[in-house]
């Protein structure tokens, strides 16, 4: 089932679909110095559930149809379950909503996509979310240096050994953000009279490991585990968000996946990586999946990838559809 058909395949409609009505993330800022250093992580979570819930259907609370919210974690204490449990039920999600927290380092939110799209499936949950409030406004990423330019990059000294390739200017930056989606059956959707609020479905996601000190390649594995089980092939695929953990992972995965001329044309980070923005552990799958699902809705795509590398040796991928 290569080619055009999978691709057909995977846009057909399903009331077993798992659907997406709303995807949102925080500004990032960077950690230490930007402006959420004071925020807590209960804060900025509490800020991105109760906004993916609003904008899913403006003036009408979903609150109560919510029935588990998965929350991706990496170095929050106690696995970070009290924290987001208050930052759900400070924002008016009630005390039936059930919540569990997943840490799989770099892809925990993605990991937490994906648990709930498998409850979703199983008939275990009909609606949830996924995804930490202070009186702070903050109105754009702070991780983009106008003012840095290659002649300045390249007089940074190596950063492990003389005549080293990395630098301090490669890789994804240490930063502060939260992000969220909102995941539900489309046959849910239906019911609710929700379907126009749809802007597109979790398909898939794929899980692999490698050698520990290898542990950049992920996406590299991960990804063309991906594009098998539907039968895809890389120019299938409109859009790609793959996190820049450091610049030569970066360039490794997208020579090995062949995407250099899909990266030169602008459809790999077209808005910018982790490099750039910068890559709050816990937030950074959602956060991509936020990324991605806006921008195809603002290009036209249909298919879109994310993937990241994960530390201790491994790499992840969740395959999205746009819809209109």
């Amino acid at each position: 089932m290569p080619g055009p058909r999978g691709v057909a395949n995977i846009l057909a409609k399903s009331p077993g679909d798992v659907v997406i009505l709303s995807s949102v993330r925080t500004p990032i800022t960077r950690a230490y110095k930007g402006r959420l250093r004071d925020a807590y992580p209960e804060e900025l979570l509490a800020c991105v559930l109760r906004h993916v819930r609003e904008r899913s259907v403006p003036g009408t609370d979903l609150g109560p149809l919510i029935e588990d919210v998965g929350v991706g974690v990496v170095l929050s204490e106690l696995g970070g379950s009290k924290a987001a449990r208050m930052a759900m039920n400070h924002v008016g999600y009630p005390s039936s909503t059930a919540l569990f927290t997943v840490n799989r380092a770099c892809s925990s939110s993605l990991q937490a996509v994906a648990a709930v799209a498998g409850q979703i499936r199983g008939g275990a949950a009909s609606g949830s979310s996924v995804g930490a409030e202070q009186q702070v406004t903050v109105a754009r990423d702070d991780g983009i240096r106008d003012s840095v330019s290659v002649e300045a990059l390249a007089r940074l000294k190596p950063a492990f050994k003389p005549g080293g390739a990395s630098t301090a200017g490669h890789p994804g930056q240490v930063s502060d953000g939260a992000a969220a989606t909102l995941l539900m059956s489309r046959g849910t959707a239906t019911r609710l009279g929700l379907s126009d609020r749809i802007i597109g479905k979790f398909v898939s996601a794929a899980v692999v490991g490698c050698a520990p000190d290898e542990m950049g390649i992920g996406p590299a594995l991960a990804i063309p585990k991906l594009l098998a089980a539907h039968g895809l092939a890389v120019g299938d695929v409109d859009r790609w968000e793959i996190n820049e953990a450091f610049a030569s992972q970066a360039l490794y995965c997208l020579r090995e996946l062949g995407l250099e001329d899909a990266w030169a044309a602008g459809r790999v980070n077209p808005t910018g990586g982790a490099i750039a923005l910068g890559h709050p552990l816990g937030a950074t799958g959602a956060r991509m999946t936020s990324t991605l699902m806006h921008g195809m809705r603002r290009d036209g795509h249909d298919l879109g990838v994310v993937s990241m590398c994960v530390g201790t040796g491994m790499g992840m991928a969740g395959l999205f559809a746009r819809e209109d």
